[in-house]
């Protein structure tokens, strides 16, 4: 018997609180990867080389700059000894 009481109790939170639960959880966002744009299709043919060529060019990344020119940190000078 205490059992439900305790079932009961969990039903009740659920029905009071379900909602809110689930309040923060976002959906999965969709990627599109090179499998879905070719998806078994002869890479051969010219409108799938296209769309390949297409989404390489969207998923590469500019290069970040150097704020130095050689990419390397200044170096200190050593101090003479007296």
């Amino acid at each position: 018997m205490v059992e439900s009481s305790s079932s009961d109790a969990a039903v009740k939170f659920l029905e009071k609180r379900g909602g809110e639960l689930l309040k923060n959880v976002c959906a999965a966002k969709v990627r599109k990867t090179l499998s879905k744009v070719v998806s078994g299709k002869p890479i051969t043919e010219d409108d799938v080389f296209d769309k390949v060529k297409e989404h390489v060019q969207k998923q590469t990344k500019p290069a970040k700059q150097k704020s130095n020119s050689l990419g390397k940190k200044p170096v200190k000078k050593p101090k003479p000894k007296p």
